[in-house]
């Protein structure tokens, strides 16, 4: 109301059309990197012999394909939807230590414990969704269980300590 009253209406009515267009940049890429990751790494994956023509046509057609699940998701439950994101998120996350261990000079990462690591990970954050477990619930926990867990194979330095 108050913008409504301080600027001109077509002022208004140009920060409306900003507003409303702002969302749709990266809700376009999100789309264009799903359908490109189905054709590319799901459909290509069954189809060896797929050319790369075939599969930029499959992602152009993914596409309103991928948005209208996305719709779905929306109309059903918005929460879904943001799950969904939140896994996919974690789901990248959970490849940080397997790209930084690869870069060291001696990598002794293997695909298959990255994968490993990565199906774990994303088991472990889709459990504590489903359940409703809160990350600060089990960092409270970690924070007391790590030094305790620690220093019980360690034998007692109060001797080293007082000399």
């Amino acid at each position: 109301r108050v913008s409504l009253e301080v600027f001109d209406p077509w002022l208004v009515g140009l920060i409306g059309a900003v507003g409303l267009l702002a969302p749709l940049v990266p809700s376009s890429m999100l789309l264009m990197a799903s359908a490109t990751v189905l054709s590319k790494n799901v459909y290509s994956a069954f189809r060896l012999e797929t050319s790369e023509e075939r599969v930029g046509t499959l992602a152009k057609v993914l596409v309103p394909v991928v948005a209208l699940a996305a719709m779905a998701f929306t109309l059903t439950s918005g929460l879904d939807l943001v799950l969904l994101l939140l896994l996919g998120y974690s789901f990248v996350t959970q490849l940080f230590p397997a790209l930084f261990f690869s870069l060291l000079t001696n990598n002794f990462v293997t695909k298959w414990g990255a994968g490993a690591g990565v199906l774990a990970g994303v088991v472990i954050v889709a459990y504590m969704e489903i359940i409703g477990i809160k990350l600060r619930a089990v960092l409270i926990w970690a924070l007391w269980a790590t030094p305790t867990t620690t220093s019980l194979p360690c034998p007692s330095t109060s001797s080293s300590l007082s000399a």
